[in-house]
């Protein structure tokens, strides 16, 4: 068996790939469960290279720890406030030492460079994540994702240009697992839908191993099953203090007179479900139809570049309309091009109910877009309760998630070889019980905060209440879970031991931050050493006079590998079974690509560009040529030797902060550094404004500085400027100074 494929070495460019492997080694034990990730890089290349790779998590995973082991030495890294970690990463790489950073992109996606790896080096980037398990209808379900799939939308409007994930048809990376399991848990049913385990006993504990290396491109999902509902505390230390852990699984309301239900169901028909994801969708909705009575109401919509009814408004679920809507379903396919989500659900929501019924909506996608912040910012207003079946090997967990946490819904993620029934029936449960909420958490001793009260739990689901003391609590907790008119009182016993480690502690400051104000979750997330959209972790490799590396070490984006079962181009089976050496798991389908590809819907290829149309390659282009200093030097003389021509569109302040630039000056921090800049009094005021809302200057100026980076003037400064300044602003800052210079018709 050969150590490496040999199509992991390039890509389709003929670049050679830096990632070789991945070691995961997870542990399940109670209500917590962690997993250690090895990432393994070697530069075959005769240049010093930065590798950049994005990489998926769960979406409530919390990053404990992170690592860097280089040339015999294993640094740990240290998070800072977003914008100190990307300047002292990228003033190591000027120095030529050697660094790596580890930041968040968004919800569930995370970005790590490695900056500096010399000819021939090898470095291993290892970090740790924790996060509390959720009992649901009986069962834990655990998913470990791997893979981004292409998403519709453009990306850039998402996150930064650099933690795009490119695609590589032709990459391919395996891991390796071992997954322990300890406590209660050993003693329930461990299956995975998704692989094939090999099992491992021992009077305390199980290890699952996989049977073969594994293709890093679909979830790897394990369920744990056979669970009986349960309330369990933890208590640990928490700095000068104390925290605790309360879960509870709901319990089951009083079964009343079924009535009539009010379903509106939104199915997505673009050209990403073609396939694996298209069979379960229809599977999903025949499922669904066959619950519902003549009393019932339904519709039916299905969407892609276009919304299509295939009933006109909600009608009675007859005989006749379920034998017509099954027929339509069987024959349904992904034909309807790119994934206009926002507009589907506009004309979902916008069918008329029954006089005082509130209808509610089930959703089945992939989730597979980028614009998720606009679909949250249009339910916002939702008065219907949306229920999500993520379908495919590699699902949006967080679209998913923030759509059902926002309407007071739930979801369901099936990936191809789940029980897809069984997922309906625990959906069509919760349709069936009004909404409740966690309303009071009793102490015995009072907290200084608590954190989970108010959210959303349905019968059977688990809720996590996490508090924090300033004494060891103990005693009794009661937590109470009703809708309008009543609540339940349910009550547990915090344990007198404590958890050994501060993993808990630092689980708890992560749910903390959900509603904090920037500067103060920023300062607590830099305490408790959590990674997050305001902080970020780096560790720099100082190295000897002669070891140095480049100022300008040649970027190399590790592109994913082709989610299994993406838009048919091939069927998600067990990619344990593949081993190494042997032809990829995915089975290209030959001929015309899938229908749904259309000239709005493409996926986004590494460095690819925005559209492509049918027929065309699935091949990235080539990645921007390395910049060249002399080059841009010059550049810029005759830039300024032209400004007073017509001949340059280049703006006076772009032509004085390039010759700044140029000259090594600091890059401005002020308003009265931008004025001194010849920033014209337009601009100012926008940003005036800005500030006055109580963002600080300095944030309000790097977020300027990111804007004018990607403009044509800003283009000049080369790919790093631009990365630099995107990594130390806020990306929200940055959409408020354009949409504030665009309202003002500023250029």
């Amino acid at each position: 068996m050969n150590a490496e494929p040999v199509s992991m070495l390039q890509s389709l460019t003929g670049e050679r790939i830096p990632l070789r492997r991945v070691k995961l080694n997870g542990t399940a034990e109670e209500s917590l469960f962690t997993l250690t990730v090895e990432q393994h890089y070697k530069n075959i290349e005769d240049e010093a290279i930065e590798a950049v790779y994005s990489f998926p998590l769960p979406l409530k995973a919390v990053l404990l720890s992170f690592e860097l082991e280089l040339a015999g030495r294993k640094l740990s890294g240290i998070v800072r406030q977003k914008r100190e970690a990307s300047e002292e990463y990228e003033q190591a790489l000027e120095n030529a030492d050697s660094a790596a950073l580890l930041e968040q992109a968004r919800d569930g996606l995370y970005t790590v460079s490695v900056g500096n790896l010399l000819p021939g080096e090898e470095a291993v980037i290892r970090y740790r994540y924790g996060q509390l398990l959720d009992l649901e209808q009986g069962r834990v379900r655990i998913a470990i994702p791997t893979a981004v799939a292409p998403r519709f939308g453009n990306a850039e409007r998402a996150v930064d240009a650099h933690q795009v994930p490119g695609i590589d048809v032709k990459a391919e990376y395996y891991y390796e697992l071992a997954f322990t399991v300890r406590g209660s848990l050993a003693q329930a049913t461990v299956a995975s839908p998704t692989h094939t385990l090999v099992e491992a006993k021992t009077d305390s504990m199980r290890t699952f191993t996989l049977c073969a290396p594994a293709a890093l491109d679909r979830d790897l999902v394990i369920l744990v099953g056979g669970l009986e509902a349960q309330a369990t505390g933890v208590v640990s230390q928490d700095h000068d203090g104390y925290v605790a852990l309360a879960s509870v699984t709901a319990p089951s309301v009083d079964p009343a007179a079924r009535g009539p239900r009010t379903l509106k169901l939104v199915v997505d028909c673009s050209g990403s479900m073609a396939g694996d994801s298209m069979a379960q969708a229809r599977a999903a909705l025949l499922a669904v139809l066959s619950t519902l009575t003549s009393e019932d109401c339904v519709s039916v919509t299905r969407f892609g570049s276009r919304v299509d009814h295939l009933t006109r408004g909600l009608k009675a679920a007859t005989p006749a309309l379920l034998l017509n809507l099954d027929d339509q379903v069987r024959r349904m396919e992904a034909d309807l091009g790119g994934t206009e989500l926002g507009a589907a659900l506009d004309a979902s929501l916008a069918l008329a109910s029954p006089s005082g019924v509130t209808a509610d909506v089930i959703l089945i996608t992939d989730g597979e877009i980028w614009q998720i912040d606009e679909v949250i910012q249009r339910l916002a207003e939702a008065t219907h309760r949306l229920f999500v079946i993520a379908v495919g090997s590699s699902p949006v967990e967080e679209l998913a998630r923030k759509v059902t946490e926002t309407t007071g819904g739930a979801c369901e993620f099936v990936t191809p070889g789940e029980d897809m029934r069984g997922a309906i029936g625990r959906i069509v449960a919760r349709i069936g019980t009004p909404t409740q909420t966690v309303t009071s958490v009793e102490w015995s001793t009072a907290p200084e905060w608590t954190a989970g009260i108010g959210q959303v739990v349905f019968p059977g689901d688990t809720a996590h209440i996490v508090a924090g003391f300033r004494a060891k609590p103990a005693g009794n907790v009661q937590v109470s879970i009703g809708g309008k008119e009543n609540a339940q009182a349910l009550t547990l016993m915090l344990p007198p031991s404590i958890a050994p480690d501060d993993t808990l502690s630092r689980v708890a400051a992560a749910r903390r931050l959900h509603g904090m104000q920037r500067e103060a979750a920023a300062q607590l997330a830099e305490k408790y050493q959590l990674i997050t959209q305001y902080t970020s972790c780096v560790v720099v490799v100082e190295r000897a006079a002669g070891e140095k590396g480049t100022a300008n070490p040649s970027l190399r984006s590790v592109p994913q590998m082709l989610a299994a079962g993406w838009g048919a181009t091939s069927q998600a089976r067990d990619s344990s079974v593949t081993r190494l050496g042997s032809p990829s798991p995915l089975r290209f389908m030959r001929g015309a690509p899938h229908a749904g590809v259309t000239d709005n819907f493409a996926p986004r290829f590494s460095h690819a560009p925005p559209h492509r149309k049918p027929g065309d390659d699935i091949a990235p282009s080539r990645p921007p040529a390395k910049i060249d200093s002399a080059w841009v030097s010059a550049e810029i003389d005759r830039l300024l030797a032209t400004a007073a021509s017509s001949e340059t569109s280049v703006s006076h302040e772009g032509l004085n902060l390039i010759e700044r630039l140029r000259t090594g000056g600091q890059l401005p921090t002020t308003l009265d550094d931008l004025a001194a800049l010849g920033v014209s009094e337009k601009v100012l005021d926008c940003l005036r404004a800005i500030v006055s809302q109580e963002h600080g200057e300095q944030d309000v100026v790097t977020a300027w500085l990111a804007v004018f980076a990607a403009t044509e003037d800003g283009k000049i400064l080369g790919w790093r400027f631009r990365r630099r300044m995107a990594r130390a602003s806020d990306r929200v800052l940055r959409k408020l100074v354009l949409a504030s210079l665009t309202a003002t018709s500023v250029p």
